[in-house]
């Protein structure tokens, strides 16, 4: 609005002052609904920044707000880190030699992810562990193994630098803490598959000879007598997964392709994710495809019992805060398809089963459960079939109860078995000369056909085989291979 000047004709002094008046009244009121404006919006920001922060407490980043009265005791239950090969398989390129530490021993790269994975949970519950290691608030148990041993080790130096008064070497930043070996002769409860129970290896017989687990491995009979040519195990030793054999030839030449050791020309990226595959079957065929709750009683159950047992301690005044497992592959495909939960992939190394107990402020017990098992997102919530995220403990308890067993000796039929003479097939494990030329025929023929369209359709493909050629040591590091949970 143009105003004429004071004196200079036309509105006058008072018309000019009234304008003026006007303008800052205009002025004013736009400021005003500006303001009003902004506040809305910090008033939005605020409530949804709320809502973000309660929706990350109650997935378990903090869970202390209103609704709830806090947590009361965790167990993480995670495979140890990258090793070497467990054993090598008869036509094996590379021998227990070439191995710094020789086979099935934690590499450096493991003892990185284990690290990683100890400071991952410290960060994750800095508002419940004390910041420096206390003894009365944690549990470390472990196999007998060395590589879980020396990977709980690891990963309680990311968990628990020493602090103030408790740095006993200005040079080097690190304690030690306990880890107590849980002996498999006197406590199975973590180390799986349990073959000294009879009823046990009666049902993977049957498992073997199933319907369900013959239609699974159908497709891959041709692939199979091809591996026993360049493997130099019996085609009907690496079918059984009682023997683990076709689980050994995978590993074997997975650890080599992290490691950089030559592959043999036959172990083609095809070649790897059938092998994969079939390790996967081999896994599930343990503890599920045939009567799972029955396998389960025997298996991965006794460690449901040891959590709700350790779970069900913390909700009496106690120090303790969380107990912690350090296993293998094996123990959490027991303990996931026990409960009903597993995602029918190899737990990766370093992989981590999460079990929160909260204590509503209804005063109602409930559990949350997470799998970590991808090094770049957070852990993936679980939820137990038949329940919710947050399940009352009392409701979780019901669900698990018929794979929980009062009396494993009586239901199992325990006898001592040497673990160097676990049944095996009558066929001898070894592919014997005389059948090694119609097995190579066969191999020429068909090691470049595989069909894929015989293939069950994979979930996730195997990008760390894809691109073995490509990573170096160092991106490697605290890598967990992804394979995304799906329920």
């Amino acid at each position: 609005m143009l105003v004429p000047k004071p004196g200079s004709g036309g509105v006058g002094r008072r018309g000019w002052v009234l304008a003026e008046e006007e303008r800052w009244a205009a002025w004013s009121e736009a400021q005003g609904k500006r303001v009003e404006r902004r506040q809305a919006l910090r008033l939005l920001l605020l409530l949804l920044l709320r809502q973000l922060i309660t929706t990350q407490k109650r997935h378990g980043m903090e869970r202390h707000g209103q609704g709830w009265a806090g947590r009361q005791a965790e167990g993480e239950i995670y495979r140890h880190g990258d090793r070497s090969p467990i054993e090598n398989y008869p036509n094996g390129l590379h021998h227990e030699s070439e191995w710094p530490q020789g086979f099935g021993q934690l590499t450096k790269i493991g003892m990185q992810q284990q690290y990683e994975l100890g400071q991952y949970i410290k960060k994750r519950y800095s508002d419940f562990l004390s910041a420096s290691y206390k003894t009365e608030e944690i549990l470390i148990q472990s196999t007998e193994i060395d590589r879980t041993i020396m990977s709980a080790q690891a990963n309680l130096a990311g968990l628990f630098p020493p602090t103030d008064d408790q740095i006993w070497n200005p040079e080097l930043l690190w304690q030690p803490v306990p880890v107590h070996v849980v002996p498999k002769a006197s406590s199975p409860k973590l180390r799986y598959p349990i073959f000294q129970c009879p009823r046990y290896i009666e049902l993977l017989k049957k498992t073997v000879a199933s319907n369900e687990f013959q239609e699974k491995i159908k497709p891959y009979e041709e692939f199979i007598k091809t591996m026993a040519y360049y493997s130099g195990y019996n085609a009907s030793v690496l079918k059984n997964p009682m023997n683990f054999k076709i689980w050994h030839v995978q590993d074997t030449l997975f650890c080599e392709s992290i490691h950089n050791y030559t592959l043999p020309e036959w172990a083609t990226e095809d070649v790897m994710t059938k092998l994969t595959e079939l390790t996967e079957l081999s896994l599930s065929s343990l503890f599920d495809i045939y009567k799972r709750k029955e396998k389960a009683r025997l298996q991965g159950g006794l460690l449901v019992k040891d959590i709700l047992q350790k779970f069900s301690e913390a909700q009496f005044p106690q120090k303790r805060k969380m107990i912690v497992y350090s296993a293998h592959d094996t123990t959490l495909g027991a303990l996931q398809m026990a409960l009903n939960i597993y995602n029918y992939k190899l737990p990766p190394y370093a992989s981590c089963q999460i079990f929160e107990q909260y204590e509503e402020e209804n005063g109602v017990h409930t559990i949350e459960m997470y799998f970590r098992n991808d090094t770049s997102k957070e852990p993936y919530p679980i939820t137990l079939p038949g329940c919710s995220c947050a399940c009352p403990l009392q409701q979780f308890t019901k669900l698990v109860s018929p794979i929980l067993v009062d009396n494993w000796e009586k239901e199992c039929e325990k006898i001592d078995i040497d673990e160097g003479k676990i049944p095996q097939p009558a066929d001898d494990p070894v592919v014997p000369t005389e059948k090694m030329q119609g097995l190579k025929a066969t191999a020429e023929i068909t090691r470049l056909e595989f069909s894929e369209s015989a293939i069950p359709e994979r979930r996730t493909e195997n990008k760390l085989m894809q691109e073995r050629k490509k990573r170096t040591w160092h991106q490697l590091l605290g890598t967990v291979r992804k394979a995304k949970f799906s329920s």
